[in-house]
């Protein structure tokens, strides 16, 4: 006892650095930690069905076959393959319907039982935008209701 007395300050000074310490380690807990993927563990087993710019620049190539389109283009955000479609002025709207098919015959069936596929036709006109969405478990396209 006389020994804590003695050193009093020194105990006081301890005891609010082992505070600051601990109190330091739960904050650095809780913030996120920036070396897990962005996605968590959602893009588990992707190696085993990548796709390569080669089958994606095929699927460009198909759409741009099509009567009307000026321009095809893609984008792989994780487990989502993005198509967008340039149209040409005055194309009919349903001209969507002819492309979902198109997208689904260029890929494997392990690709579309992996992937969300989702097509946005756009126009030079505002009101032309329809969107295409197949989720990885359905076979065909559900489209926007403004086709």
């Amino acid at each position: 006892m006389k020994f804590i007395k003695k050193h009093k300050k020194k105990f006081i000074i301890g005891a609010i650095a082992l505070f600051v310490l601990l109190l330091a380690y739960i904050i650095w807990t809780m913030l996120p930690n920036s070396s897990k993927s962005l996605y968590g563990d959602r893009l588990d087993g992707i190696e085993d069905v990548e796709i390569t710019d080669e089958n994606l620049a095929d699927v460009e190539s198909a759409l741009e076959e099509v009567d009307g389109i000026k321009e095809a283009s893609s984008d792989i955000k994780g487990r989502l393959i993005n198509f967008s479609v340039e149209v040409e002025d005055g194309v009919a709207t349903s001209i969507a319907d002819t492309l979902g098919p198109i997208v689904i015959d260029n890929f494997s069936s392990e690709e579309l039982e992996y992937y969300d596929l989702q097509i946005f036709v756009n126009g030079e006109s505002e009101e032309y935008s329809v969107i295409g969405y197949k989720h990885k478990t359905s076979d065909s396209f559900v489209w926007s209701n403004n086709k």
